[in-house]
């Protein structure tokens, strides 16, 4: 699978391991609980986890749950992370 990205600006359509990994621990991707890890919020997209890597969520029905889900229970997950202050 590919990780390459069409422009600057747009993440690609599969993120490896290793990458999420370092977004999660480094505070730049959130799951959506503490118990279910396999879906993560990352620079505004819903990604989900497979064997060859994280696939970035683009049906919109599911995207609209994950957010209501969201909204209910861990509604910081949507907030954008911010730098800390210098």
């Amino acid at each position: 699978m590919t990780t390459t990205a069409n422009s600057a600006d747009e993440l690609p359509p599969v993120l490896s391991h290793p990458q999420m990994r370092d977004a999660i621990q480094g505070g730049d991707a959130r799951t959506l609980s503490k118990i279910v890890t396999d879906f993560v919020r990352y620079r505004d997209k819903w990604w989900i986890t497979h064997p060859d890597g994280w696939i970035r969520i683009d049906d919109q029905q599911l995207i609209a749950r994950l957010d209501r889900h969201t909204l209910w229970t861990n509604a910081h997950i949507l907030v954008a992370p911010t730098s800390p202050a210098s």
